[in-house]
């Protein structure tokens, strides 16, 4: 699983667009920003390439969240990105 991905959370039954995958965690896109283990998740449809760096850079340019700090989703576009040379 990785950015775009959409899956399936079993435990909720919510459909997810995926923002990052680290470790044995996946983050969500949307509201309530959050974590969940990628073991209660099912791979529904994988993203292509163009996709996924797509996705990045959206999350990248997030701004701070509610509490005025910046965003864990952006944190990993941004650093991904930098990974990725761009």
């Amino acid at each position: 699983m990785r950015t775009g991905d959409t899956v399936k959370h079993v435990p909720t039954g919510e459909t997810w667009t995926v923002a990052f995958v680290e470790g044995d965690s996946l983050a969500w896109c949307g509201w309530p920003a959050g974590l969940a283990k990628i073991s209660d998740c099912v791979l529904v449809k994988a993203c292509g390439d163009e996709e996924s760096v797509a996705l990045l850079r959206r999350l990248a340019s997030m701004g701070p969240n509610d509490h005025g700090t910046p965003d864990h989703r952006m944190l990993y576009a941004k650093r991904k990105l930098a990974e990725m040379g761009g």
